[in-house]
């Protein structure tokens, strides 16, 4: 590494595709298809993000190999999920970094609760960005999959055991991130409501918080935002919607019908470069009716014909890893409003010599 390259960088992208960046100006990205290769440079370090942005390619997240163990797999290499769509591209890990101050300035006046809420926020902040890292890791696993088995000209659909890999960290993020939003639902109720001192009661999750908050008159801006991401068209209300689902109703894969991975071409300076997609029901609170009311079992050819995808009925998805990569960013950001609202300053954690038992050793690696 140097001054003006300081990082290798594994860039992640839409569809499963990486683009590399290894301490200087050249990047290339792949998986291609056979007999192509997508090389370009980037005059500055700074510059890769907007540099990839220009070539009309969507950044997921970032890996950071800085030193010689990460280079050999000794160590992880640093992740951070990346949003355009924020003010703060970074705001997973800046959110991340404010609940954890808050915590540690719960920590120095000895408030339990709030040390403990404020570390477990923090936590399912990076618990839901590596969720995200590990859908991308699945997508990229799936596109060199199945371009090794065949180097496809065209647009297809298919499933093999990569494909359920997907959907099952598609799963896993949508149960991680509900964890988050019931984590900061017991913020807002005891340090911005304060539901225990006004009612004696405790509040430990989203629909408990949105009961109660609905019975009375609350003139905040916060609150007001709230209110709109849980109901209509609420990104929040969403993915609650998307949670239920796959916890209560069925697998996420074959909720209304089995779906199958997409692998598609898209443009890329002139060329076609593959991605794969793997689609999720557009609407979740739909599907889980349909199941609660067992109209979808009514028929029994019919079910085994829309299940099969051969009915007439239109099919309307969003792509699973773009979903639970922008929920990541919209989650984040409501996370670090919440924590800007705390009554607490947030502080970095310093060590000085009394907190340090024995001799302490620096080692360079």
């Amino acid at each position: 590494m140097n001054h003006e390259w300081p990082s290798i960088r594994v860039v992640h992208l839409k569809g499963g595709l990486r683009c590399t960046n290894e301490a200087n100006p050249k990047c290339e990205l792949y998986p291609a298809s056979k007999n192509q290769s997508f090389i370009f440079n980037t005059s500055h370090y700074k510059l890769l993000y907007s540099s990839i942005e220009s070539l009309n390619q969507e950044i997921i997240g970032i890996e950071f190999i800085d030193n010689s163990y990460q280079a050999k797999g000794a160590d992880l290499p640093e992740w951070r999920a990346y949003n355009k769509s924020c003010s703060d591209r970074w705001i997973n890990e800046e959110a991340a970094i404010l609940w954890g101050n808050l915590g540690n300035s719960a920590y120095t006046i000895k408030d339990g609760r709030l040390w403990d809420l404020s570390n477990r926020i923090s936590h399912q902040l990076r618990v839901c960005g590596w969720r995200v890292k590990e859908l991308s890791d699945r997508y990229h696993e799936q596109l060199l999959a199945i371009l090794e088995r065949e180097n496809h000209v065209k647009e297809i659909k298919f499933m093999d055991n990569f494909t359920w890999l997907c959907y099952l960290s598609i799963q896993t993020f949508l149960i991680d991130a509900c964890i988050l939003r019931d984590y900061l639902a017991e913020f807002i109720a005891a340090h911005i409501v304060d539901f225990h001192n006004i009612r004696n009661k405790n509040i430990n999750s989203m629909s408990s918080l949105l009961k109660d908050i609905k019975k009375m008159s609350i003139e905040d801006v916060l609150i007001r935002e709230l209110l709109s991401i849980t109901s209509g068209n609420g990104w929040l209300k969403a993915l609650g919607e998307y949670r239920d689902l796959v916890v209560h109703s069925a697998p996420i894969a074959q909720a209304e019908k089995i779906l199958f991975a997409n692998y598609k071409l898209i443009e890329f300076c002139n060329k076609k470069i593959p991605i794969i997609e793997c689609p999720m029901p557009q609407d979740p609170s739909k599907a889980s009716k349909a199941r609660h009311s067992r109209s979808l079992f009514e028929d029994f050819d019919d079910l085994i014909k829309t299940f099969a995808g051969l009915t007439d009925a239109p099919s309307v998805s969003v792509d699973g890893l773009n979903y639970c990569h922008s929920t990541l960013g919209y989650l984040s950001n409501f996370a670090y409003k919440v924590g800007l609202r705390s009554r607490i300053e947030p502080t970095i954690k310093t060590i000085s010599n009394k907190d340090i038992i024995g001799g302490f050793i620096y080692k360079k690696i």
